[in-house]
């Protein structure tokens, strides 16, 4: 859970400035609404660098409460589906992950309504509605909006949630068939290239739900301009058919094109960083000799507990060879 954790912050901060043009284009607020290059050259200009990275602090946060809710749903879950091995069929195991994810964005979302409030506020701390202690802008959207506010968007983030499931297990299975190999065999790049295409499948299949959950997450009546979005509705239904009626179809992919730049490098950096941290780990619990290569140390065991190598010392061949000195001879070189 560690090294997911880190490899997701690493993703998250590189590939910030994509997720920021994503979120401004679908809210529409004015800047963004001629396109990606308009909106990157006015928010350099006007609030500069910075501004590329507005609510990566709040996501950043967001992501150890999220993965531990995930991970302790799931390991829950676990008992439950598997067999009398332990292990779980590839449905079970989506839909296990997938009802573990539910809860996670559930008990996590008004942090993501913070994050994307964020993004469409000025960069200046002093300008923008919300200042840098989490805990204070939590309180004042209670105060000044209510409860419900921290978790506007929460129902059509649920109901896309479905689809994206289906649609990323989907690909993903369809694809593992085509290598007719097991995921183990799998290069670097072959393993990189089945995940970047999964999950644009599901971005494609699922995007109009996260435009109209944008919306309603930036959606105030206490901020300027209604919180930058672009059109009235009342409710997700209202908001899908206010968006066809204005903004014709395609407003239901504004922003895809920076989200599907960012498909790329997002799962690339995500499995580089989640190797290199995991092999990190692994050479300071002392299984290998170097903190970037597959390779195991000579003479250790694989197999071995952390305990057990605590009470080993491997870090001497002078050690290895003093315990086959200590053998005792073979009985039969004795009789001679």
């Amino acid at each position: 859970m560690l090294c997911s954790s880190v490899a997701g912050f690493c993703t998250r901060t590189t590939t910030a400035p994509f997720d920021v043009l994503k979120i401004q284009r679908q809210i529409g607020i004015p800047e963004a609404r001629y396109g990606m290059r308009h909106a990157a050259v006015v928010m350099l200009r006007e609030q500069g660098p910075r501004a590329f990275f507005k609510g990566n602090y709040t996501a950043a946060l967001k992501m150890g409460p999220y993965s531990a809710v995930q991970f302790a749903i799931f390991q829950n879950l676990k008992p439950i589906f598997s067999d009398i091995n332990g292990r779980l069929t590839p449905g079970k195991a989506a839909l296990s992950g997938g009802f573990a994810g539910l809860c996670a964005a559930a008990a996590t979302h008004p942090m993501d309504v913070l994050k994307t409030r964020r993004i469409v506020q000025p960069v200046d701390m002093k300008l923008s509605a919300y200042g840098m202690n989490t805990v204070d802008s939590l309180k004042k959207i209670y105060t000044e909006e209510g409860f419900l506010a921290l978790y506007r968007g929460l129902s059509i983030t649920l109901l896309g949630s479905i689809p994206f499931t289906a649609a990323t297990f989907g690909t993903y299975e369809f694809l593992k068939g085509m290598y007719q190999r097991p995921n183990i065999l799998l290069s670097t790049e072959e393993t990189i290239l089945q995940g970047t295409i999964a999950s644009a499948v599901a971005l494609l299949t699922t995007f109009p739900f996260d435009v109209v959950r944008r919306k309603m997450e930036a959606k105030s009546h206490v901020l300027p301009n209604r919180g930058g979005v672009d059109i009235e509705f009342r409710n997700a239904i209202h908001c899908f058919k206010k968006i066809i009626i204005i903004n014709g179809l395609s407003g239901l992919y504004r922003g895809l094109v920076p989200a599907l730049l960012r498909v790329i490098p997002y799962n690339s950096i995500m499995f580089l960083g989640y190797e290199a941290c995991k092999r990190g780990f692994i050479f300071f619990n002392g299984y290998t000799d170097a903190p970037l290569q597959n390779e195991p140390r000579w003479a250790v065991d694989q197999s071995f507990e952390q305990e057990e190598m605590d009470d080993v010392d491997y870090y001497s061949m002078d050690t290895v060879f003093e315990v086959f000195d200590e053998l005792p001879e073979d009985e039969s070189e004795t009789d001679e």
